[in-house]
């Protein structure tokens, strides 16, 4: 049995395309993928049961053929419009430092009570809220626009935590993380839909903050995102957030 799928990839490399093929079992399956001209496609699929490995770039439209009629197993081909999750944390570096005021300079002495005492003031003085005009992966407003607005997501709390650290000359960083149970379905392809929750670093300190989360905005053992994989923004390193 023959089983022809199609695949239309046409959205604009903003925020990244992530989509799961599947594979029938005991069938030839094809993918007929097409993409906008211009927009490359990643392919990832570490679970094929043959052993091979449907791994690399596609640009414009491909086939792409998986014969499992000898298999009684399907499987999983991930692909997205991102190439690495490297590239999908540095993508969110490039928007957030666009969005700062504040250039940020290193400052020999840092006060952690100080850094405490920045995360507190912000939480009590703006609210969480999720509003669409912060929709997407990446942060869209400015520290600015989130005063007029008076509410913050767990992006907009990190905008304004990294601006208000970095008027003190303390240098920190995003970390795009998750709060859902399972890791990432590759750690080849970045999966957007994954990384739904943002956190801060201060490297001199190797702390985490976490503003969104109830009570003490400092990440410790009882925190939601301990333990949790997550991405420097800033270089792409994937890190353990302790």
């Amino acid at each position: 049995m023959l089983v022809v799928r199609l695949v239309k990839v046409t959205d604009p490399l903003v925020d990244g395309v992530l989509g799961t093929l599947y594979m029938d079992a005991g069938s030839i399956n094809r993918h007929i993928i097409t993409a906008a001209e211009g927009i490359p496609i990643y392919l990832d699929s570490p679970e094929m049961m043959d052993g091979s490995i449907h791994r690399g770039k596609i640009n414009g439209s491909a086939v792409l053929d998986d014969d499992r009629r000898g298999s009684e197993e399907g499987s999983y081909t991930i692909f997205s419009t991102i190439e690495s999750w490297p590239d999908h944390a540095m993508g969110y570096e490039r928007h957030l430092r666009a969005l700062l005021s504040n250039p940020s300079t290193n400052r020999h002495e840092i006060e952690l009570g100080d850094v405490d005492a920045i995360a507190g003031e912000l939480k009590g003085r703006f609210p969480y809220q999720v509003t669409a005009d912060n929709s997407g992966v990446y942060p869209q407003n400015s520290p600015d626009r989130i005063r007029q607005l008076g509410v913050a997501d767990c992006k907009d709390y990190v905008t304004l935590f990294i601006d208000s650290l970095s008027a003190q000359g303390i240098y920190s960083t995003a970390v795009i993380t998750s709060l859902k149970r399972e890791p990432p379905r590759s750690l080849v392809v970045p999966d957007p839909r994954w990384s739904n929750h943002v956190v801060a670093y201060i490297p001199a300190l190797g702390v985490y903050f976490d503003l969104a989360a109830e009570g003490n905005a400092r990440v410790s053992q009882t925190s939601a995102v301990y333990g949790k994989l997550g991405f420097r923004t800033d270089t792409g390193d994937p890190v353990i957030i302790r």
